[in-house]
């Protein structure tokens, strides 16, 4: 039983250390490559395809992540770096939400661009971390509130010469990323 009991502890500090290394090698290289591949792009498809992805984690999790899309939003971004971006973003509001509670994702065009919507309940942001996120000074400080996934998806959006907001009060934070029109 000791045994079986050190080798999950193991293993999971295993899986922790490998997510850590893999996001620092994909933020190196996002810094080292700032090139974008912009197209016309389907912004519907992008958050379907993400969550798609992440949903049998959602299912272990028993957290719902819902798309409330009530118009087809085409944006010009590299899809490939906004799909990463967006899964960072869902992936770690799924970390911090506790069992049993719902994602809400939305989308809205307007004459300025376009806005990505997520809210969630959970686990917040420290004041800390999210003015190391809104500063810049997250880039490869790997904190217990603010992982990689964060900073690099502040990255892309900011490549776009787009922003990132994030509020977080009590138990609900919600994180809007704004996509300006080109």
């Amino acid at each position: 039983a000791e045994v079986q009991k050190a080798v999950t502890l193991i293993h999971g500090a295993s899986d922790s250390l490998t997510t850590m290394v893999r996001e620092i090698v994909e933020y190196v290289q996002l810094e080292s490559n700032p090139h974008l591949n912009v197209i016309l792009t389907d912004l519907n498809g992008i958050v379907n395809a993400v969550i798609a992805e992440l949903k049998d984690e959602s299912t272990k999790k028993n957290v719902s992540l819902r798309f409330e899309n009530f118009e087809t939003v085409n944006v010009s971004v590299d899809p490939e770096k906004i799909k990463s971006a967006l899964k960072h973003l869902v992936a770690d509001s799924l970390k911090r939400s506790p069992q049993g509670s719902v994602i809400d994702c939305k989308i809205r065009s307007s004459k300025e661009g376009s806005t990505f919507e997520l809210s969630r309940e959970g686990e917040p942001m420290s004041q800390e971390a999210m003015t190391a996120l809104e500063t810049g000074q997250s880039q490869l400080h790997h904190q217990r509130n603010l992982g990689l996934g964060l900073a690099f998806c502040r990255t892309i959006i900011e490549r776009h010469k787009g922003k990132m907001k994030i509020e977080s009060e009590g138990s609900k934070t919600k994180v809007v990323l704004e996509i300006p029109k080109n």
